[in-house]
Parts: structure tokens; sequence; C-alpha cells
């Protein structure tokens, strides 16, 4: 019998074996994970316990995708406040749990997680709970109270653009999509904040709807990623030219980071040929987010150029979507609630005659003062409620919640959206309520409310939490102290279940895919 006639003979034998031993792993594997796993005695559904498709059943093919948040919501009603919700996380409905699990104390990320942006050396990506605190020192000059407060005049130019659209708007009597121009807005202020440059997209509005267009494009494809964080990596690798005819969307947001690698590469050029001849301006913040890592690149000093580009990448990116998204909510519930908006304008109005100035003059201390502007801040950022992800952590140590213990280095989550939107800490929930947040004192002056503080969580909480909180408080506040006392904005084609609820979970809510946005009438007061 010839060589290759025994080799015919005996492939199909190596198939079986092959298909034999990969049928023993995936058995013992659900075995393990149903009866050995370390947590293995949680509450929760055994398809969930053996299989990670389960998850993606709901995320990927339970349309319209992004689907197992709420079904995860289901899951706490018939087996408690804690379930196991895959083969390794534990996810836990409790708001006064969340201060506990995003502790200062030492939380590594869940790697699947982590690797969700295929980019690993900025502190978003990062697991290690040590490295995460190196790499975010270096942007905290940035960050600071004192580093916004002295940015307000930069701030306040993208801003006097921003009341020029609306401005405009009046004098074409023609809608404006709110999401499209505070995307714009947000988006110049991250670029100027952090680049010294814009990304001229207020002066762009084609360029800024197809930025918006982009980015809810990419939010699309998340529980696909979020399935398998893996593919990142590889598909970054692929050259530019391919993503522009394989995906052009996606092509966008990669010309982006194409674009913030040649500036790095630029800026580190410039180090060498030059020296580190200025780093930090007169008062000792750093000139841009490169001089802030140049400074202080922690475990990274190997992989600088890298660092530099993901790190301008990510203040780009995440610096103008959020606060955006709460600016065209505040916005529309202010429409829908004209007792609401009245009031905002008129306390406005007398803080603008108390100080003798003109409508965009007032500082960010004194509107930070005014209790009703800063409920209905608070308020839509409760309500907007743009984290529906989950957020894995792993503790160090063995955590208890209630009778449970649960072992360390388990991934446990909880998820922002819940705790938000939780009717026993917030009544009423789903209705915008500003009032909610004041409380009057003995004298009848009206404060803020301290005591919902733990469950004020759209920011995040603990080591991980948003570092931009401080720009993105400044944008809210200056923004509607200069729009409201101006204008009157008329909703125009707006579907609240299609434009403002959230469809989906692809880690921030998105409306639905046919959703037209956001539109108004602008009207002069």
């Amino acid at each position: 019998m010839s060589t290759m006639l025994r080799l015919e003979l005996k492939f199909p034998s190596l198939i079986l074996i092959f298909l034999y031993l990969a049928i023993l792993y995936l058995v013992s594997l659900v075995l393990y994970r149903l009866f050995l796993h370390p947590v293995c005695s949680f509450p929760g559904p055994k398809l969930a316990a053996a299989t990670k498709w389960y998850e993606f059943y709901y995320d990927v093919l339970n349309a319209p995708g992004g689907q197992f948040s709420r079904h995860v919501e289901e899951l706490h009603r018939q087996y408690g406040p804690i379930v196991r919700i895959n083969p390794d996380e534990l996810h836990i409905s409790d708001p006064d749990f969340y201060e506990t699990l995003y502790s200062q104390s030492k939380r590594d990320k869940w790697p699947p997680a982590a690797g969700i942006a295929g980019w690993d050396v900025y502190p978003h990506a990062t697991v290690d709970h040590d490295m995460h605190r190196q790499r975010r020192a270096a942007a905290n000059p940035l960050m600071s109270r004192k580093a916004v407060v002295e940015a307000i005049p930069m701030i306040q130019q993208q801003l006097d653009k921003l009341v020029e659209v609306f401005s405009k708007s009046v004098q074409n009597e023609e809608a404006i999509e709110l999401g499209t121009v505070f995307l714009a807005f947000t988006t110049d202020v991250a670029g100027q904040y952090f680049f010294s440059e814009t990304l001229g997209m207020q002066d762009d509005h084609g360029k800024a709807a197809a930025w918006k267009h982009t980015t809810h494009g990419i939010a699309r494809a998340t529980p696909i990623v979020k399935q398998f964080p893996g593919i990142m990596k590889p598909a970054l690798k692929i050259p530019l030219s391919v993503w522009k005819i394989m995906d052009p969307i996606a092509a966008v947001l990669l010309q982006l980071h194409y674009d913030l690698d040649g500036k790095a590469r630029q800026f580190l050029n410039t180090v060498a040929r030059n020296g580190e001849a200025k780093m930090l301006n007169d008062s000792g913040r750093p000139l841009t987010i490169f001089h802030a890592v140049y400074q202080n690149p922690g475990p990274d000093s190997n992989r600088l150029h890298e660092r530099l580009t993901d790190e301008a990448f990510s203040m780009i990116v995440t610096g103008g979507e959020t606060s955006a998204k709460v600016l065209t909510r505040a916005i529309y519930y202010l429409a829908v609630d004209e007792p609401a908006f009245q009031r905002l304008r008129a306390e406005l109005r007398e803080a603008l005659e108390r100080a003798n100035r003109n409508a965009s003059a007032l500082t960010l201390l004194e509107l930070e003062r005014l209790p009703w502007l800063t409920a209905i801040i608070r308020e839509s950022l409760r309500i907007s409620a743009l984290v529906t992800s989950r957020l894995p952590l792993q503790p160090h140590t063995p955590l208890q919640y209630d009778r449970w213990i649960i072992p360390a280095m388990t991934p446990v989550s909880l998820s922002p959206y819940d705790v938000l939107k939780d009717p026993t800490i917030y009544p009423n929930p789903d209705n915008f309520e500003p009032a909610r947040w004041l409380q009057t004192t003995n004298d009848g002056q009206e404060k803020v409310r301290l005591d919902l503080e733990r469950y004020f969580v759209p920011f995040g909480k603990g080591p991980r939490m948003c570092q931009g909180v401080n720009l993105a408080w400044a944008e809210l506040y200056l923004a509607l102290a200069a729009l409201v006392p101006r204008f009157d904005f008329e909703l125009h084609d707006v579907v609240k279940e299609r434009d403002i609820d959230y469809s989906g979970d692809f880690f921030l809510g998105e409306v639905r895919a046919d959703s037209k946005g956001v539109h108004v009438k602008v009207h002069a007061v």
C-alpha cells in the first residue's frame, strides 16, 4: 500500500480524533464552570454559567442589539441582587454597594473589558491597578479644577461660536440638530484644551455631522467587540487604505488616530531637536496632553510614541461625545418643561442683574452657586445616565456582599445606569424632576441636597472615575448659562421614544437607528 494511500486512510481518523478531543474539552469546560468554578454556587441561569454565547445572543443576535443589560435587569428580578451573568462575572444590583466596589482599594480591570478599545497603553485600557494609577497621573495636572478655571477664556471662545450657530438659526429660521451642534462644540473644546488647536468642527457643519455619524456607527459595533475583544488588535493592524474600502465609518475614526500619531511623532521630533525648551505655561499647567505625558510617562517610557497617540485619541473621543449628549438632553427636557425653563431663565437673569454684567460674563464659581441651574444640570446628568454598560473590576482580596463571599480576582460589576435610575433612590426615575436635588434650609434658602451624593454616579467613582469631570461640569454650566437667557427652543419633529430613549447598551446608551436626531427651532428672546 502506497504512503499516499495510507495517509488518505488515516486522515478521516485524525479528523475524528480532533473532533472527539474538541467535544471532550467543551464538555469538561462546561462541567467545570457548572460545578467546580469559584463562583459556581452563586445564583443565575445555568446556561449563562455554562457559556458566553448566552450573553452573545442578547447583545448581538437579539435585535436591535445591546440588549443584554436589559436582560440582566430581568435576571435580578428572578434571582436577587447578585447574579452570575456569564461563566466568570458577577453582577450586583444594589446602589448601596457601588461605593464599596468602586472604592480606592486595589481593583484590576477585567481584561476582556479593558481589551475592547484595542489600544492598550492608555488608562482606560489598563488592567493592572497600580499601572493604571501611574498612567492616569500623567494627565492629572491638565484635569484639575485649577487648570479648567484657567482655561475658561478658551472655552468662552468656543462658546461664542456656539452662540453664533444658534443666532444664525434664528436668522435663517431653520431647525438645528442639537446632537451635532453640541458635539462640534465639545469636540473643539477638547481639541483646544488638550492640543491647543481645534478640529474645526464648529466652522464646518458637514465635518461635524460626519463625525457624529462616525461615533454612532462605531458605537453600534460595541456589542460584537465586547464579545470578541481579541479581534481589535489585529483589526487595527489593517492598513487605513483597506479600511476605507471595507468600512468607511471605521476609517474616519482610524484616520483621526493616524493623524494624532503624526502629531505625536512631530512632537517627539521637535523635543529631540530643540530639547525640553518649555513644557509648562506660566502657571505650571502642561501646554498640551503631549507635554503632560512626556513629562510623566510612567511605565511607558519605552513606548512613548504609542502612549502619546493613544492618550490623545482617548481625550478627543471621550471628551466630546458625553458632554454633547447631556447638553442635548438638557435642552430637550427644558423645551418640554416650560416652568423649569422659565425658572432657570429667571435665575440666570437675576444673577446677571446682581452682577451688572452681560449674558456670558458670570464666572464659573458664580454659576455653581445658582441652585436651580445646578439642579437642572444634575438632573440632566442623572436622567441621561450615559454609561449603560456594566464596569467589571477584579478586587485583589475577597469581597463580602450580604451573606456572599466573593472570591478574590472575581470580576464583579454594577451599572451606573441602574444606580441613576433606581426608583428607591430617585422616585419616578424616568421623569425630569430637577426639584429632587433641592432642599429648603431653615432660613428659607434653597441648596443642593448632599444626601444623594453617594448615588450620583454619572462620572463613576473611585480611581477609575471619569478624569475629565471638571471640564465636563464647566462645559455644562457655561453652555446653559449662555443659551438659556438668549433663546427659546421649539422641538421640531422629535419623538421621545425614537430620539431620546435608549434602544440598547453600546457602552453608552444609544437611541434607535432610525433616529433623526433632536431638532429644535430657535427663537431669540
